[in-house]
């Protein structure tokens, strides 16, 4: 690959690397009450004991469309794919409500 291929990619990798970095970070040195897998080697880390003191509690919500989560959620409104579309902040409330509705929950956050 050139680096006229690599270089717009740049940006989006090191911000989607940091935000992994600090997920981790906060689920190993907090106690992580609720949070998606991670990957497949290190899991969610909910509710895993790991030596040392826990400093804070820990919940993240984010879901992660990737599969045919993605291609289901692309067709139910192609413009989905513009995340800069105004005129799709209706739909992406609709999204956020019924990922809240599913996994937030009042005992994660007292």
């Amino acid at each position: 690959m050139w680096l006229g291929y690599n270089l717009p990619r740049i940006p989006a990798a090191l911000i989607q690397g940091i935000g992994m970095e600090q997920d981790y970070l906060c689920r190993c040195l907090g106690e992580c009450i609720h949070g998606e897998e991670i990957d497949s080697e290190i899991g969610d880390l909910v509710g895993l004991t790991l030596p040392g003191r826990k400093w804070f509690s820990y919940v993240r919500y984010n879901k992660s469309y990737l599969g045919k989560a993605a291609e289901a959620l692309l067709l139910s409104g192609s413009k989905l794919a513009k995340m800069d579309d105004v005129q799709m902040i209706p739909r992406l409330r609709e999204i956020g409500r019924e990922y809240a509705e599913e996994h937030v929950k009042l005992e994660h956050l007292i």
